[in-house]
């Protein structure tokens, strides 16, 4: 019988930010900003927790306005630079939110959106949780 290897999605995530050069890191949250996981697992300060659910929630409120938009259909995700580089990715999975920080010096934008789509892939156990 060969041996399978189960992945969970927090392994998973935690797999990618320290083997893609470019991944600062990868948190899954629901609409309202609420952290379900997140890589690298660091405990954020309250006030880090806070800006995180601020982020998301706009994000989530922003993706449902684009939707009155009929010629333009839903927003899938936005990517935003920063002038020190970075870069902030966050996308609708219904009912998730992935958000992804990354280097822009160190990873396109295609690989970037290849990554979402693994993780958007894996994340559609996670669905079923909430």
């Amino acid at each position: 019988m060969a041996a399978t290897t189960a992945t969970t999605i927090q392994e998973f995530i935690g797999n990618v930010v320290t083997s893609v050069d470019g991944i600062d890191s990868i948190t899954i949250a629901d609409r309202e900003g609420v952290e379900i996981l997140s890589a690298p697992s660091t405990k954020p300060s309250n006030d880090e927790q806070s800006d995180e659910q601020i982020l998301t929630t706009i994000f989530s409120l922003t993706s449902d306005q684009c939707m009155k938009l009929p010629e333009f259909g839903a927003c899938s995700f936005v990517l935003a630079g920063y002038g020190d580089g970075k870069q902030l990715l966050q996308a609708t999975d219904n009912p998730l939110v992935i958000t992804i920080m990354a280097d822009a010096q160190k990873i396109d934008r295609r690989n970037l959106l290849s990554v979402l789509d693994d993780v958007k892939v894996l994340s559609k156990g996670a669905e079923n949780v909430i």
